[in-house]
């Protein structure tokens, strides 16, 4: 079995990386998705998908800045 060493993100810069790697896989797979079901695939599918993907992750990535944080606050609270 292969070993794969993949280095530990220093604390300071572990909500910007985990905003970022889960923007990027969702907005490319919902907006492959979408661009395929809607449009189907067509001679000019990839330009529609990257230009429609530069569009949602230019959304998708502040909005999970700012969210993802205030979830794990919430999920980490003592129940009473």
């Amino acid at each position: 079995m292969v070993s794969v060493n993949i280095p530990k993100i220093d604390k300071p810069y572990e909500p910007i990386m985990t905003s970022l790697t889960i923007a990027l896989i969702m907005t490319f797979v919902t907006t492959f998705v979408g661009i395929s079901v809607n449009f189907g695939f067509t001679y000019d599918f990839f330009l529609r998908f990257v230009r429609t993907w530069v569009i949602t992750f230019s959304f998708g990535f502040p909005v999970l800045f700012f969210i993802i944080p205030r979830v794990r606050r919430l999920m980490n609270r003592k129940s009473p």
